[in-house]
């Protein structure tokens, strides 16, 4: 996906989408890409790649009952102490990870800060730092024992569905602008 991203430059509809020889990709291309995804993905492609957070709350709807529909079908609410409830928050939570930007504030995901020194926020890596277990457990409102027994394998199974979507996304962004095949 990282390899796609490159060739998102902000423009308006209409203006020539070559940079240098590098056709750049516009927010209207992209809705225009992923129309015919489902709800839940066209939104998440709104959102995250055209930059339209008019789609937000549309967004988050969609996908709390897609994840109470998801922790129906897959039997997660016959765990014992399982609450539809605090799914649904993990879900929030693994949604907003997934559309924010993975890279660290400080150095803007470069490592470094100033061009000289290991940025002390990220140690250099240029990634941000997960938000940690606790946080997690006291927005999904239960104790951190019951996220660890119960909720972060499926926090961490939404975070890998929504990478999916990029996946998805990206596929239908290089087969409707740039003429690649799925293959």
């Amino acid at each position: 996906m990282s390899e796609l991203l490159k060739f998102f430059q902000p423009r308006s509809a209409g203006l020539e989408f070559i940079v240098g020889g590098i056709p750049s990709v516009t927010p209207e291309m992209v809705a225009a890409a992923c129309h015919g995804l489902t709800r839940q993905v066209y939104l998440y492609a709104l959102v995250k790649f055209a930059l339209d957070g008019r789609s937000a709350n549309e967004l988050y709807r969609v996908n709390r009952d897609a994840v109470a529909h998801m922790a129906r079908v897959k039997r997660w609410a016959e765990q014992e102490g399982f609450s539809l409830e605090c799914i649904v928050r993990a879900g929030d939570i693994a949604l907003r990870e997934s559309l924010v930007c993975r890279h660290c504030g400080h150095c803007g995901g470069a490592g470094v800060h100033n061009n000289q020194r290991q940025c002390k926020a990220c140690g250099g890596n240029g990634r941000a730092k997960p938000v940690p277990n606790d946080a997690l457990a006291r927005y999904a409102g239960v104790t951190s024992k019951q996220w660890g027994m119960l909720y972060s394998d499926k926090f961490e199974a939404l975070k890998v569905e929504y990478a999916g979507f990029d996946d998805l996304i990206a596929r239908k962004i290089r087969k409707s602008i740039f003429g690649e095949s799925d293959g």
